[in-house]
């Protein structure tokens, strides 16, 4: 899939767990993904990352580590919330704006090795940020395959939605 965006530059991705996002400093423009699973963890005060003006914005998310489409289809109950189109379709286009005007990006699960890995590679290969997702795939073997097909797939929305 082509995109419009033609990256000059490469936009460093912080892929961290719950408490390294919470204790991370930035020292420049970043734009902050948060990933829960419990909608009560998004917001606490426990789980406020650093207060800082480098923050061009922080937006939380809700979905779980589903890895499958048959995972999903068979669900887990009330607590189950997996990725959806619209989860994706958001992540993407609350991006887009802010996208030119960042110099790196933080992706943060509980544990940081799932969905935010996943999370990134699509962001990455989506946008063009000018990482290796290879790279990416090698440091995070058990990165979430779903997370990362279900952003892909919709990742043709920001095409209409810069034009």
């Amino acid at each position: 899939m082509a995109h419009i965006f033609q990256n000059n530059k490469v936009i460093p991705i912080w892929m961290l767990n719950h408490r390294s996002a919470k204790e991370h400093v930035p020292l420049v423009r970043t734009y902050a993904i948060r990933i829960f699973y419990h909608s009560n963890s998004m917001d606490s005060e426990f789980g406020k990352l650093v207060d800082s003006p480098l923050y061009t914005k922080i937006n939380p998310y809700r979905f779980d580590d589903t890895k499958s489409e048959e995972e999903q289809e068979e669900g887990c109950g009330e607590d189950f919330y997996p990725i959806t189109d619209d989860i994706a379709k958001k992540m993407l286009l609350d991006f887009l704006p802010f996208r030119k005007n960042i110099e790196e990006l933080l992706i943060h699960c509980d544990y940081g090795v799932n969905r935010t890995p996943a999370v990134a590679m699509a962001f990455n290969d989506i946008f063009n940020l000018g990482n290796f997702t290879d790279v990416i795939v090698e440091q995070f073997q058990g990165y979430n395959p779903l997370v990362y097909d279900v952003l892909m797939r919709n990742g043709c929305v920001i095409d209409g939605a810069s034009a």
